[in-house]
C-alpha cells in the first residue's frame, strides 16, 4: 500500500528545495521533514525522525482499511482508528484524511478527501498522527499541557474540556515558558522525567479567548475554530517535577491543591490517555507500566481552579507558587 501510493503521490520538487521552502522542525522529540509549516522551533539539520508527503485527494471511508484493528474511536464530531496493515500502518480520519505510516514509523503519507480538508489534516498530524507514532513507538505520551518555571516544569492533565490550555496560557502570561499543548512526550533519563518541547500553539476555546490578551502574543483562529496563541516554546528539555488534574470550578474563589495517592494518580493517568480506543495489548501493557512508573515517581495533585470567565493570570501564578514548597519537600 505505502509503496503504491507514494509513488504516484510524490510532490513535484527534490527533499532539498523542499526544505528551502519549509525548514525542519523539532517537535515531541522528533525531527519532523513536512511539506508544510509546523506550529514548532525549526532547525537546520537532520537527519529527519519523520518525513511526510502528501498524497492526492480521495474519499476517505468510513470503515478501517483491511487489516488489524489497534484502536477504534468514535467521539461523535471526530472519529478515527488505528490499522495495522502488510505494509505498516493506517491511522484513518473518516471524510477528512488517511495517514499511511511505513513499518520503521518514519514515513507518513497523507491523503486528504479534498483540497479544503487539507488545513484539517495538517492539523489532526500535529496533534494525533505523531501521538499515535509516539505511541507506537513505545513511548511515554500523556494527554496533557506543560509549562517551565524556574526551570521546573508543571504538567496540566485532563480530558478535552478540563483546562489544560487554559491553565498553561495563563501560566505564560504569569511569567512561565511553554513546553507544549495537548501531547506532551515524556523521556526518563537519570533519574528524571525530561520533557521535550512540543507545539508552540496554544489552542484555546473560544470563552478564553480573552486570555490571549494577558499573554501578548500573537493570535490567529484555528482550523477547527479555536484562539491559537502562538508562543516561543522553551527550547531546554527540563525535568517534570508535578503532574496537575484541573479541576474548573465557578464556585471556588481561590485554588486548592490536594496531593494524590499513587493509586489514585494512576487511575486517573490510566483514565485520560492521549489517544482513546486502544485495543492492541501491547500498547495498553506498555501504558500501563509508564503511567505506574509515573505515579510512583512524580508527585501528582487536584487542582481546583476558579474558572471564568473573565480569567486572571494571578489564578496560574497561585497554583505555581502553591506547588514550589511541595515539589521541593517532595524531592
Amino acid at each position: 500500500m505505502w509503496l503504491e501510493t507514494t509513488a504516484a503521490t510524490t510532490p513535484p520538487f527534490a527533499d532539498k528545495e523542499r526544505r528551502q521552502l519549509v525548514p525542519l522542525h523539532r517537535l515531541y522529540g522528533l525531527t519532523v521533514d513536512s511539506p508544510f509549516g509546523l506550529p514548532a522551533r525549526s532547525v537546520k539539520e537532520g537527519p529527519a525522525d519523520v518525513t511526510v508527503t502528501w498524497g492526492v485527494e480521495r474519499p476517505i471511508p468510513t470503515e478501517p482499511p483491511p487489516g488489524e484493528v489497534l484502536s477504534d474511536v468514535n467521539l461523535g464530531m471526530l472519529r478515527y482508528s488505528t490499522t495495522r496493515t502488510d505494509s505498516g500502518y493506517v491511522i484513518r480520519f473518516p471524510d477528512i484524511c488517511d495517514a499511511m505510516l511505513d513499518e520503521s514509523l518514519s514515513n507518513v503519507h497523507l491523503l486528504a478527501a479534498t483540497s479544503e480538508q487539507r488545513p484539517l489534516a495538517e492539523l489532526l498530524f500535529v496533534g494525533n498522527v505523531l501521538a499515535a507514532i509516539l505511541t507506537l513507538r513505545g513511548d511515554c505520551v500523556l494527554h496533557a499541557s506543560a509549562v517551565a518555571a524556574d526551570g521546573r516544569a508543571v504538567a496540566f492533565i485532563g480530558p478535552p474540556g478540563r483546562g489544560k490550555s487554559t491553565l498553561a496560557a495563563l501560566a505564560c502570561a504569569g511569567g512561565a515558558r511553554l513546553i507544549t499543548d495537548d501531547v506532551l512526550r515524556l523521556v526518563p533519563e537519570d533519574g528524571a522525567w525530561r520533557c521535550p518541547p512540543g507545539t508552540s500553539l496554544l489552542r484555546l476555546r473560544p470563552q478564553a479567548g480573552s486570555i490571549a490578551k494577558l499573554v501578548n502574543a500573537g493570535v490567529e483562529e484555528t482550523t477547527d475554530e479555536r484562539v491559537g496563541v502562538s508562543l516561543e516554546p522553551d527550547p531546554q528539555e527540563v525535568p517534570l517535577t508535578a503532574l496537575v488534574f484541573p479541576l474548573p470550578s465557578r464556585t471556588s474563589s481561590s485554588v486548592e491543591l490536594k496531593r494524590l495517592d499513587q493509586p489514585d494518580a494512576l487511575m486517573r493517568l490510566t483514565a485520560f490517555p492521549r489517544l482513546l480506543g486502544w485495543k492492541d495489548p501491547d500498547v495498553l501493557a506498555r501504558s500501563f507500566r509508564w503511567n505506574a512508573r509515573l505515579a510512583r515517581e512524580v508527585p501528582a495533585y487536584e487542582a481546583t481552579i476558579p474558572w471564568g470567565p473573565p480569567f486572571h493570570a494571578s489564578i496560574a501564578t497561585e497554583l505555581l507558587n502553591m506547588l514550589e514548597p511541595l515539589r521541593r519537600g517532595a524531592g
